[in-house]
């Protein structure tokens, strides 16, 4: 990647950025092309200083051909076509890119039609989350499964929330009476919007199911092995800025990187990865999956309705912004939680 990707790159939060890569990795791979973004730009000034057709503009046509790639892409670990979703994601990510730089994309070219017409529309055909769906998913989990799904319930946090959390935010927040209360949370879900601070809290539940993780994270091993050991000694916690949840096969560090612990961090992608594995879509390949993080948050503030807690009380606890003199107005009282 070059300084003129990273510039717009930067724009975006951490969760956007490692996509928008991939996306032009796969844009240079549908157009068979080894050019740098800088190279790519220039083209498509030249474009415009000839006498073509926006539609025949060179990088038009550079999307036009990502999106029949994207179209006609098999997924490494599904085997199936990737769904419209991903596909208007990824092919969006470009399409973002060159406009931020000043190349407008025809809305012919933007359009993406699908073989399937009826492919078009997610749906969740599955049973609705429920308490036996949690409690099926637990009774198959491991120690890291368990303490991430009982917190996304337990929390209403979102999938990057939750990936984000830190050791010392979990042991700050420990209560007597057994719930960690989660304060200061930034939720920042668009490059366009200030972050919305809200607080949360995990149940006791939750909290004693991280304690039992952490203490794995920071066991040594019974068997002493080499490869054993250099586990260990990956997953340990080794400060209060660590991130509370690691990645089960950890890499090496990356020298010099702004933040040390990245390496070891627990992705977005794992998480769903995680509920699929314990939870497997019904419903053809287009389908969402029936359990992940967004339905969690919907039964935590399913749950919060009906033990009759404010709709505004549950929306700031989720990290929505309720908009104007509201957001300052209404916050959970920390000893009602």
């Amino acid at each position: 990647m070059d300084d003129k990707f990273e510039s717009w790159n930067e724009l975006f939060v951490p969760e956007s950025r490692e996509r928008h890569r991939i996306s032009l990795r796969m844009f240079l791979e549908a157009n068979e092309s080894h050019a740098t973004a800088d190279e790519l730009l220039n083209e498509a000034r030249n474009d415009r200083k000839s006498d073509a057709s926006p539609v025949e503009y060179m990088y038009v046509r550079r999307l036009s051909k990502y999106k029949k790639y994207l179209l006609n892409r098999i997924g490494k670990k599904t085997g199936k076509p990737l769904s419209p979703g991903t596909v208007h994601t990824y092919f969006s990510d470009m399409v973002g890119f060159y406009e931020h730089f000043g190349f407008t994309v025809p809305r012919a070219a933007r359009k993406i039609i699908y073989e399937d017409t009826d492919s078009k529309v997610k749906t969740h055909t599955g049973v609705a989350v429920n308490k036996q769906t949690i409690t099926e998913m637990l009774e198959k989990a491991d120690v890291l499964e368990k303490a991430l799904i009982l917190a996304q319930v337990s929390s209403g946090l979102s999938n990057a929330d939750l990936v984000n959390l830190r050791v010392g935010q979990f042991k700050n927040g420990r209560h007597p009476s057994g719930i960690t209360v989660l304060k200061d949370l930034r939720r920042q879900k668009t490059r366009n919007t200030s972050p919305v601070k809200f607080i949360t809290f995990l149940s006791k539940e939750a909290t004693e199911a991280i304690d039992e993780y952490l203490n794995y994270r920071n066991t040594p091993p019974v068997h002493k092995t080499h490869n054993s050991m250099l586990s260990y000694h990956k997953r340990k916690v080794t400060s209060d800025n660590n991130y509370l949840f690691v990645k089960k096969k950890i890499g090496e560090p990356v020298p010099g990187a702004r933040d040390s612990d990245a390496y070891r961090k627990l992705s977005t992608t794992s998480l769903l990865a995680m509920y699929r594995k314990l939870h497997p879509p019904t419903g053809d390949s287009f389908d969402w999956n029936d359990v992940r993080g967004h339905l969690l948050r919907k039964y935590f503030s399913n749950v919060l309705t009906r033990r009759d807690v404010q709709t505004d009380y549950a929306e700031t606890m989720m990290g929505h912004s309720l908009g104007g003199s509201r957001d300052f107005y209404i916050c959970p009282i920390l000893t009602s939680l």
